[in-house]
């Protein structure tokens, strides 16, 4: 897979040519509009994506590993499988996002809003969440070991067979939350 340059990328956004499967790795992508784009496989690992825009994007196994996603909008994306190891995730909206057995190891998401995101069989090892709105998320068969939810409002988040050995759980709303 040939990496590509950021002109090249703007010009297969400007043509709506798909970029699934193409390395992106390492550019500084911020602000770019990905809205309902093909990205699956895609290689976005050690870009910056500071405001970049997703929503409804289709991102399945797509890598994003040590990316900073700062104010980055993934309105009802998918990342099926996706790689979000040591990714930055700072005042992101993903409200309604599939992030279906994605990998968050060792993620720190600070400031977001993952209202009614969809965590079904994620891995959050060691994952580190503060001030995220997880209302209506759903973590059935997830696995939290080690994961720190610090002042998140899970209120009617649903962990129905998830793995919290050693998850913290601290100042955060639980009401009607399921486990």
């Amino acid at each position: 897979m040939s990496k590509l340059t950021i002109e090249q990328v703007q010009e297969r956004l400007q043509n709506n040519d798909s970029l699934s499967g193409k390395d992106l790795s390492g550019l500084d992508l911020s602000k770019f509009d990905f809205t309902n784009k093909q990205l699956a496989e895609t290689n976005f690992s050690k870009c910056i994506l500071k405001g970049t825009i997703f929503n409804g994007a289709n991102l399945e196994a797509a890598n994003f590993e040590a990316a900073n996603m700062t104010k980055a909008l993934l309105l009802r994306a998918t990342f099926y499988k996706a790689n979000f190891i040591d990714v930055k995730c700072d005042d992101v909206v993903a409200i309604g996002a599939n992030f279906d057995m994605t990998d968050f190891s060792d993620v720190q998401i600070t400031n977001s809003d993952f209202t009614q995101a969809n965590m079904y069989e994620v891995s959050c090892v060691k994952a580190e969440f503060h001030n995220v709105n997880f209302k209506q998320a759903s973590f059935k068969e997830a696995t939290l070991a080690g994961t720190d939810f610090h002042q998140c409002d899970l209120t009617q988040a649903d962990f129905t067979k998830a793995d919290v050995t050693e998850m913290k759980i601290r100042d955060c709303a639980l009401t009607s939350a399921i486990f």
